[in-house]
């Protein structure tokens, strides 16, 4: 069975981050390692994540000052050894078959797959109630497809990812962060598998990154720009 390797970035989630951890940890595919990545927080996180230090499948990387969340995740995939990498960010978890079900379904397909996804569950904190959102259903050459989708996106936790794609397409150090933005550069080289069964959840809270709206926007349309610049990019988009 191939190793997969789950990186687990977070920031100031002392709150939810043993919850977090003990889901990857829970996962009933036994073939993984967790790269556990604290970005500098302040609050008690990082004497959490000690607490798992000895394992022999869990690896943790304390870093003393926050930095770009691409240039993190750059140094964790080059600290890692898995064939697949699945990312899950401090506030967000998996569903315990995750990593099972998507390794099995890459062993059915072809070499020019790089990512299976899928959609995934909204967790309101605050009720527990769970819905799930709308996102893209698209699979084989997605590029295009990409492009023109509105109202729907990649969820950012749900892929399992070859682990060429990020070598070929590293996570851009000058954005503080690209969620599913990278799967947008991914797709100009790689065909996509959509599964329909939600496999993870990300937690709706008041902090949230994507309330951020206007940010994320600009950062969005300055991932496009960059997709533009790529030697690959389809002349014809």
């Amino acid at each position: 069975d191939p190793l997969v390797t789950v990186i687990l970035s977070e920031n100031n989630q002392e709150e939810i981050v043993a919850d977090d951890l003990d889901s990857l940890l829970a996962q009933t595919y036994p073939h993984h390692e967790l790269v556990a990545v604290d970005n500098g927080s302040a609050d008690g996180s990082a004497a959490i994540l000690r607490r798992y230090a000895g394992r022999p499948n869990v690896q943790l990387v304390l870093h003393q000052k926050n930095e770009n969340v691409t240039v993190r995740l750059n140094d964790a995939i080059r600290r890692s050894s898995g064939e697949f990498i699945s990312i899950v960010y401090g506030d967000d978890y998996y569903l315990p078959e995750k990593i099972e079900r998507q390794v099995a379904r890459f062993a059915t397909l072809p070499r020019s797959c790089g990512v299976v996804y899928g959609p995934g569950f909204r967790e309101n904190v605050l009720t527990g109630d769970r819905w799930i959102e709308s996102q893209l259903a698209l699979s084989g050459a997605i590029f295009k497809g990409l492009l023109s989708a509105t109202h729907t996106f990649i969820n950012p936790i749900s892929p399992l990812v070859r682990r060429e794609c990020f070598e070929r397409y590293p996570f851009q150090e000058a954005l503080f962060t690209e969620g599913e933005g990278i799967y947008i550069r991914i797709a100009l080289g790689y065909q996509f598998q959509y599964e329909p069964e939600p496999l993870v959840v990300m937690r709706e809270h008041r902090k949230n990154i994507g309330k951020a709206v206007a940010k994320n926007a600009e950062v969005w349309l300055e991932q496009l720009r960059r997709v533009e610049a790529q030697p690959d990019f389809p002349r014809d988009c």
